[in-house]
């Protein structure tokens, strides 16, 4: 289990008590936690739970981002399954148990799991798309269709659990040059590079909605990642050949997630940003052949449409 961490010694002991609760002994279970520059605690909070766990504590100095942190922990790992962890997220009973009985009984390169969203008291559960349970199935078979959400749309590595053989093969690193939607590239890897995956049926991971670690509520350059990510999206299927197959559906996603960015975010960035997030789009629009953008915006509705209409119009895209 690989949790990375930067500040979260208030959190970081509920993460790990609730591992230690998963009924797993020192020698299944191997936990790598890296601190990622902390001004904190955290480390010592950590050290708390080595009489119970069987933790290796790596400390960076100096922040490194959650992707180099995570690919030390993968680089570290001697176990048959790697899993990841947030250090302000926590399972409930038996989760961990579920994703290990089921990947190992069902030989798959990796198993996706739902989740529940913590705001707060509230909870709210997140299935992932596939309706199919526990079962073998073709990664390739769950990128498509264009127009809905598949299980390449649930990118939350965390939810997850993969085959340790996956790095050797170079499925499981993070791209370092980014800060957020590094989880994404990663899925797509896996989707495009690996023969079986399956869906566990589990209410039992809970995700910290609003922790103050956390880079999905910042609002500056590092949220304009997810451009990048998606132009390497675009390069990935590409290499593998799959352009014409896939090319739509990573165009439909980027177009949906600069919606969001548009509609929900740009208000709260600063000039600077809005520029840059404007700037980028219309380079990454240029890049993408017209007939791709055409079919991914199919559908895709005139409200959504009204939103990104300057960033089309500048990119040339006809409407």
């Amino acid at each position: 289990m690989v949790i990375p961490g930067k500040d979260a010694a208030a959190t970081v002991g509920s993460t790990l008590q609730s591992v230690a609760a998963q009924g797993l002994t020192r020698d299944e279970l191997e936990v790598i936690v890296i601190n990622d520059g902390s001004t904190d605690d955290m480390s010592a909070v950590v050290r708390e739970y080595t009489s119970s766990l069987s933790i290796d504590l790596v400390e960076h100095a100096e922040a490194r981002g959650v992707s180099a942190a995570r690919n030390e922990g993968i680089r570290r790992a001697n176990g048959r399954y790697i899993t990841f962890l947030d250090s302000d997220d926590w399972y409930g009973k038996g989760h961990l148990r579920n994703l290990v009985d089921t990947i190992s009984r069902l030989e798959v390169d990796w198993v996706k799991a739902d989740y529940v969203v913590a705001n707060g008291q509230v909870r709210r559960i997140v299935q992932a798309p596939c309706a199919l349970r526990n079962t073998p199935l073709d990664p390739r078979d769950y990128i498509n269709p264009i127009n809905t959400s598949s299980m390449v749309d649930f990118p939350n590595v965390w939810s997850g659990i993969y085959r340790t053989d996956l790095r050797d093969r170079g499925l499981l690193f993070f791209d370092e040059s980014l800060r957020t939607s590094e989880d994404r590239l990663m899925t797509w890897g896996l989707h495009l590079g690996t023969t079986s995956f399956a869906v566990a049926t589990s209410h039992n991971m809970f995700y910290r909605k609003g922790s103050s670690t956390s880079l999905t509520g910042v609002f500056d350059e590092r949220q304009l990642d997810f451009i990048r990510a998606f132009r390497l999206m675009f390069d990935l299927v590409e290499r593998e050949g799959v352009y014409e197959e896939f090319g739509v559906k990573v165009a439909r996603s980027f177009l949906g997630i600069l919606h969001y960015q548009r509609a929900n975010r740009f208000d709260s960035m600063d000039h600077g940003v809005r520029d840059r997030l404007k700037r980028e789009s219309v380079a990454l629009l240029e890049h993408i052949p017209a007939r791709i953008t055409a079919a991914a915006l199919v559908g895709f509705g005139d409200k959504r449409i009204r939103v990104l209409k300057p960033v089309l119009h500048q990119a040339g895209v006809s409407l």
